[in-house]
């Protein structure tokens, strides 16, 4: 009915097949400030939408939509926002702005339902978790970007958070720069990431910063647990790891976790830590102060590793200790070296023929063996070098079959003049 220059609507009623609309409100002609309109509708399928709209394969499911619209000056002003469909939850307050793009839209958003997985079906998303969810917090449209405040969200035993902005336009579209928070107490429960049933079991962390531009995401103090695994990671990568620039401080009371991650058979117990900067480029890897520790093995590397064989781009100085020689060798399945503590350094450097080792030395117990050598890798290998040594004793490092060992003691002792090398 109309008073005046005032449109009223009193249980209006619309129903098209077995869904209903029905509308409450004013609305004055000519003035904004006192129209309200409380919208109702529900139906026994929301699957209708179908048939005018570009969503496909959405579930047969009853539906209930409910709000209160008042004009606002970028738009459309919603309060008390609902809509159940099926068993899944929507609630919204605030602006939508008729604007290109949604631009200037700002919503408090509650979302919730009994398995998130669904949601795929309305999303381009192939790998949403499944389980009981729930999600709120602001977003608004920004330009090309969308932002995110006090965004939280759970999904069965997974809890997140975020911050930022994602890009939904213009030449950054599927960008990010996040403030994040993640974790699990088992790492299996994240989809469609290879090789993650091995940690199945596993609790898991991320917080920090994320920042996706193109094909590069960085990370800011960002720290990762998984299992007994701490790490802390500043840098970026670009591709699938075709380029990098990492700092890493990473360690672990328990070295199982490094193994799967490393896809190695064995590796010694004990404590694990791995600190120092990593870069990769096209044609090599450069170390700086980078130290690995494993089990009482440790590694430590400076300089830059090319990638091309036979190339006079390398230079890198390493050392490597440990207690075990044994152990060391069977991380890399050789189980026949001798289980005496070890060191091994040089100066490795490529060669236009193979490559050059100075300063090389190398102990296995009591044996020592130094000086400089050139590797030719052209055709069969061959080695040219200068070697000096102290005590040089490998019948215990050939690691012979017992037999072999019975047969060499019972020869001859040789010359005691000549000393014995073998």
């Amino acid at each position: 009915q109309k008073d005046e220059s005032i449109w009223l609507a009193e249980d209006v009623d619309v129903a098209v097949g077995e869904n209903r609309l029905t509308v409450n409100g004013q609305i004055e002609t000519g003035s904004s400030g006192v129209t309200e309109i409380d919208i109702d509708a529900s139906g026994p399928n929301i699957a209708f939408i179908q048939d005018f709209t570009d969503l496909q394969g959405i579930p047969a499911r009853p539906y209930e939509v409910s709000a209160t619209v008042r004009p606002d000056p970028l738009g459309i002003l919603v309060d008390d926002g609902v809509g159940v469909f099926g068993e899944n939850r929507i609630e919204l307050d605030g602006v939508v702005a008729l604007q290109a793009g949604l631009d200037g839209t700002t919503l408090d958003v509650a979302f919730s339902g009994p398995d998130l997985h669904t949601v795929r079906l309305l999303t381009d998303v192939p790998y949403l978790p499944t389980g009981p969810f729930d999600a709120s917090g602001r977003v608004r449209f920004s330009g090309d970007n969308l932002l995110l405040e006090d965004v939280e969200a759970s999904v069965a035993e997974l809890q997140a958070a975020a911050n930022g902005a994602v890009g939904i336009g213009g030449h950054n579209v599927g960008g990010f720069n996040l403030d994040i928070a993640l974790s699990g107490p088992d790492v299996a429960a994240l989809p469609e990431i290879e090789g993650i049933e091995d940690f199945r079991g596993d609790s898991f962390s991320v917080a920090g910063t994320l920042v996706r531009q193109g094909e590069r995401i960085s990370a800011a103090g960002l720290k990762v647990t998984l299992g007994e695994l701490e790490a802390n990671l500043d840098g970026y990568v670009i591709g699938p790891g075709r380029l990098a620039d990492v700092t890493v401080s990473a360690n672990t009371t328990d070295t199982e976790v490094v193994r799967k991650l490393a896809k190695l058979a064995y590796l010694p117990e004990g404590v694990a830590t791995l600190d120092g900067k990593i870069e990769k480029t096209e044609t090599d890897i450069r170390f700086s102060n980078t130290a690995l520790s494993i089990g009482g093995l440790r590694a430590e590397a400076n300089g830059t590793l090319s990638l091309s064989p036979r190339s006079n781009d390398s230079d890198l100085a390493f050392r490597i200790t440990g207690p075990n020689l044994q152990r060391f060798g069977m991380a890399f399945g050789i189980s026949t070296l001798s289980d005496r503590d070890f060191s091994l350094s040089g100066q490795f450097h490529g060669t236009s023929s193979g490559f050059a080792m100075n300063d090389f030395a190398v102990t296995v117990g009591e044996n020592d063996l130094g000086g400089r050598f050139d590797a030719d890798l052209r055709g069969k290998p061959r080695i040219v070098g200068v070697f000096d040594s102290d005590h040089l004793d490998l019948t215990y490092a050939l690691s012979r079959p017992s037999n072999d060992i019975e047969e060499a003691e019972s020869e001859p002792a040789p010359d005691e003049e000549g000393g014995r090398l073998f």
